[in-house]
């Protein structure tokens, strides 16, 4: 969620170098992202015995599959929206990802179980 607000920061900005550090930090953020977003694959491989290049082509399959849709979805909002409204759009969609990837970071707590921080 914080990586888009590098990408929010320059919807109004003209200037070439303020747009560059924008899409720096906010890459560095999206990859950050997405490392630690591809244990969701792996894990579940882990544990189930699958290997490896097994999941990691599933992964990649996904990947690409998803690129393309959103080349092709990003130009028709763009097209249909304009650049600066599909600018917050795609960073509210992104917010919300990283929300709901929060979300799920945090387990709900077993019944029962003590809980550390309350001594």
């Amino acid at each position: 969620m914080l990586a888009s607000a590098p990408l929010l920061s320059m919807a109004p900005i003209d200037t070439p170098g303020v747009v560059i550090a924008a899409l720096i930090a906010s890459a560095v953020g999206f990859v950050a992202a997405f490392t630690t977003s591809f244990t969701l694959v792996t894990d579940p491989a882990t544990r189930s015995s699958l290997n490896q290049a097994y999941s990691a082509a599933a992964s990649n399959v996904g990947w690409s599959t998803s690129i393309i849709v959103g080349a092709v979805g990003g130009g028709i909002l763009i097209s249909s929206i304009g650049s600066v409204a599909s600018t917050v759009t795609v960073i509210g969609m992104t917010a919300f990802i990283g929300l709901y990837c929060l979300r799920a970071t945090f387990p709900e707590p077993v019944a029962g179980a003590e809980d550390p921080l309350a001594t």
